[in-house]
């Protein structure tokens, strides 16, 4: 099938992610890690600036948006303790400030999903927020496998997981165009059927 349901955002993630896969084949050389973990962050950014354009403000009550912030905070917080342990095991600094940046703008990425979820509760939304989950987990897993506790099972978690959310990002993509095309069909039908009538009305004058 032919996916024509690709915009600038997700170009854009789709190059840089594949550069940050290419560049991580060379894991333990520093400077060009520094390149693939710059590509990761552009595409998460990518991400979250193509789910920006579909939030369209909180239309959800109040305790659902308390429920909301109280989540965030947690998460925020497991985060910032997990940041503190691998801030005394990474030498590294700008590691350090890469790994804050790519938590943090994965857990906005979250949150925003879901939140445009919760406005439409459509299939797209559903797709999208899975897509977001699956990279925020499988980015921990692959800092704490790396720097923490190396183990095969998290190796394979992290890259089931990595996989996944590409899976649902495609699914996402899919389902977006076919929408598209139902949509176009739609207006389609409905411009012949407005022809029709006008042309009905003129024969009745």
């Amino acid at each position: 099938m032919r996916c024509n349901y690709i915009n600038w955002y997700l170009a854009t993630y789709l190059i840089s992610a594949f550069l940050a896969d290419l560049t991580s084949i060379f894991f333990h050389h520093p400077k060009i890690l520094m390149y693939c973990n710059l590509f990761y962050l552009v595409s998460y950014l990518s991400l979250l600036g193509f789910v920006l354009t579909k939030f369209k403000g909180i239309r959800f009550g109040m305790l659902l948006g308390v429920y909301l912030v109280v989540v965030f905070v947690i998460n925020t917080y497991l985060l910032y303790q997990l940041y503190t342990v691998l801030d005394g095991i990474i030498k590294n600094p700008i590691m350090v400030m890469f790994f804050g940046l790519h938590t943090v703008t994965l857990v906005i990425l979250a949150f925003v999903s879901f939140a445009v979820y919760l406005n439409s509760d459509t299939k797209s939304s559903i797709l999208y927020l899975v897509m977001a989950l699956c990279f925020i987990f499988s980015k921990v897993l692959f800092y704490i496998r790396n720097y923490y506790i190396y183990d095969w099972s998290l190796v394979l978690i992290e890259l089931f997981l990595y996989s996944g959310g590409l899976i649902f990002l495609f699914y996402y993509m899919v389902n977006k165009n076919k929408a598209k095309k139902r949509a176009q069909k739609i207006r389609s039908y409905n411009f012949v059927f407005a022809k029709q009538k006008e042309q009905q009305q003129v024969l009745k004058q």
